[in-house]
């Protein structure tokens, strides 16, 4: 639905968001438009689409659990079926397979932060999972062949096609930084690796703050997948991308994951302890919703609003930096 929305209405939702008004101020800004148009004093009679209904609130932010699998599941095959069709396609196959969600679900090393619509508001059912992000903290960073620290990796990374471009991916992948940088181990870095045909995907990750540091010939074999064509003079390459916490530089640096090959692209999660129910979500702030497309202007990466324990090791952390060389 989001393709046959104007670049004009997402960037009006994005100034809303950047002057500072709250979900609630922006869905009256809407209505109160509808309202002139009734009465003519209005000449934009372009309807307000459902999807600015729903992200117009807090998403709550959870771990994911086993009974989520089969959303998980879909929202990934659908997020990544631009590697098997379309433009930027360059493998067949199945886009993202049940026994690889089940594995990374189940394996304790792998965190999974579920982005969640609380209300539906009418135009979703409510608890609509609209983003997912898969991460390690588990990887070593290199700077000059020294060790820095740890470093952080997005394995899976995917946002429900119709609320593309509507702020959802770049708030989630803020949450994810902020885990990955304020909390134990504290990684010094973050680290997303994107195939080369997937340009829409590296323009989006670079205007997240990511630098290209490397590449290699896409792995196909360790990861199970086919490549539609092999192309010796251009072949389709895995690049890696590295965004350094906020006191570090970019430059001059190595990344050495410990974790398996698993698959390309961004994601992140929370680690939790296995429980029958669903963990009691982490609402965010509205302040984040920042926009992701393309055809606006600059990125902004506003942090969320922090709960005072959360406050307290932000500040330690801070402190700790201070005193690195």
């Amino acid at each position: 639905k989001m393709q046959n929305i104007a670049p004009e209405l997402c960037a009006k939702v994005t100034n809303l968001i950047e002057i500072g008004l709250n979900p609630d101020e922006i869905i009256n800004h809407f209505r109160e438009e509808d309202e002139r148009k009734k009465f003519g004093t209005d000449n934009d009679d372009s309807p307000i689409p459902q999807e600015v209904y729903l992200m117009a609130q807090a998403f709550a932010y959870r771990a994911a659990i086993a009974d989520d699998t089969k959303e998980l599941l879909k929202l990934l095959n659908t997020s990544y079926s631009a590697e098997i069709d379309g433009p930027e396609s360059f493998r067949q196959g199945e886009a993202i397979s049940m026994n690889l969600v089940q594995e990374l679900l189940a394996d304790r090393s792998y965190q999974w932060l579920i982005a969640e619509a609380p209300s539906g508001r009418g135009v979703e059912d409510d608890g609509l999972i609209v983003a997912v992000c898969c991460f390690t903290t588990t990887g070593v960073s290199r700077k000059n062949g020294i060790v820095e620290g740890s470093l952080g990796s997005i394995r899976l990374f995917a946002v429900l096609p119709r609320y593309c471009g509507l702020c959802i991916g770049q708030r989630l992948l803020s949450k994810v930084e902020q885990i990955m940088f304020s909390t134990e181990p504290f990684c010094c870095r973050s680290m997303i690796c994107v195939p080369s045909t997937r340009i829409s995907v590296l323009k989006w990750v670079q205007r997240r703050g990511y630098s290209q540091v490397g590449s290699i010939p896409y792995p196909a074999g360790p990861l199970g997948h086919t490549l539609i064509k092999v192309d010796s003079n251009n072949p389709v390459m895995l690049i890696h991308l590295i965004k350094a916490r906020p006191t570090l530089l970019s430059s001059d640096i190595s990344a050495d994951d410990k974790q398996p090959m698993v698959q390309t692209l961004v994601s992140t999660s929370v680690h939790s302890e296995p429980s029958p129910t669903k963990p009691r979500p982490i609402l965010e702030s509205s302040a984040v919703m920042v926009s992701q497309n393309s055809n606006l202007h600059p990125p902004v990466v506003p942090l969320p609003l922090l709960t005072s324990s959360e406050s307290k090791t932000l500040r330690k952390t801070i402190e700790d930096m201070e005193d690195v060389d």
